[in-house]
């Protein structure tokens, strides 16, 4: 007779522990409440949104940029460990290409920075100081692009480039090791309904 209670002590065990296991594995673990307070208050006109970008597509988003303002002046980007300007300057009324290798920071205002390390301006071997003197003046003002020649730093308004369905993008975050960056998205809500 007490190997049928232990019996049936060890199968109502088995029950229980089968159904929190259940539970556990099938049911949402920190559900979201919203107060009042956290609550979007322009929900009907804009919708807000983080996305990850990989390089390819932080690439694509800055050459978005300058189709929009159809310049000569930065023909390619790329996006690595560094990122790469690449495009043609006038010197003395004759083309000359040239190359920029920079490092990508945050700025305050969601807007990314570029820290030159590398220029090149064809043939000629100028220190980068000089080199930005030079590409200053010929950078149209349309670019969302602002040069900062005694710090070697190019900053680039993310927050200014016109984008088709997007209202304003904001860099939150870079992720250098597995070359990921993280952006804001606003999208109007008409926009996002096509």
């Amino acid at each position: 007779m007490k190997w049928k209670w232990a019996f049936f002590i060890l199968f109502i065990f088995n029950i229980i522990v089968a159904v929190s296991i259940y539970f556990a594995l099938f049911t949402p673990r920190n559900p979201v409440v919203m107060n009042e307070d956290q609550a979007p208050s322009n929900l009907g006109e804009n919708v807000k949104a983080i996305i990850t970008l990989e390089n390819k597509d932080v690439e694509a988003l800055l050459q978005e940029a300058l189709i929009a303002n159809e310049t000569d002046t930065i023909r390619q980007i790329r996006v690595e460990e560094s990122i790469f300007l690449d495009g043609e300057l006038s010197i003395l009324g004759m083309p000359v290409s040239y190359s920029i290798g920079a490092e990508p920071f945050l700025v305050e205002g969601g807007e990314l920075q570029l820290k030159v390390n590398e220029i090149q301006l064809g043939n000629l071997s100028l220190p980068i100081k000089q080199t930005m003197n030079i590409m200053l003046n010929q950078f149209s003002n349309e670019l969302p692009i602002e040069l900062d020649t005694e710090n070697q730093l190019i900053t680039v308004f993310l927050t200014k480039i016109p984008l088709e369905n997007v209202e304003e993008i904001k860099l939150l975050q870079i992720d250098k090791e597995v070359q990921e960056y993280t952006f804001e998205v606003t999208i109007s809500k008409e926009n996002l309904l096509q």
